[in-house]
Parts: structure tokens; sequence; C-alpha cells
């Protein structure tokens, strides 16, 4: 009888790096919605079509690093969280 490995993968969740790069991209485009620059710096919004995608663009990083935090306050595309309490054995075959 030999013996039998137990495998227990645990995932974590993101890390501290990526946490603060995330609260520094929902701080920027928190920043640039806001328009504190008065439309100053905004000489694309000027121009036809050009004009809203650095808001497109700004909104998506916003929505995306909150997600990426936990806050995930889009209707739609929620992902399923799978969560299983299995245990795979592994059975090598030198044993």
């Amino acid at each position: 009888m030999g013996k039998e490995k137990v495998v227990v993968v645990e995932e974590q969740g993101p890390g501290c790096f990526g946490q603060g790069i995330a609260a520094l991209g929902v701080l920027a485009s928190l920043f640039w919605l806001l328009n504190f620059t008065f439309g100053i710096v905004e000489i694309p919004d000027n121009l036809p079509f050009v004009g809203n995608l650095d808001e497109a663009a700004a909104a998506a990083v916003l929505f995306s690093c909150l997600r990426y935090l936990g806050f995930d306050i889009l209707p739609f595309g929620k992902r399923g969280v799978r969560k299983t309490d299995e245990v795979i054995d592994v059975k090598t075959s030198g044993e």
C-alpha cells in the first residue's frame, strides 16, 4: 500500500502591487472624468468623434479597475464564481 499524496491548490486574491495600480487607475480616471482642468488640456474634445474617445477610455479604465478591486458595478458581464471544495488526489507512476 503506497502513500497517497493530496495536492490542494488555493487561489490567492489580487496582490498589493496590483491593488495599488488599480487604485491609481481609479484616481486618474476620476480626475479625467471630473474635468478639473476646465477644458484647457482637452484639445481633442473640439474634434468630432475623437472628442468622446478620451472619456470612453477613462470610463473603461475606471470600470475595469473597480472590478479588479472587487466593486463590480456594471449590471452585465457578471462572472460566475466557481467554488469547489473538492480535493484532487494525485498518484504518481513511481508509487
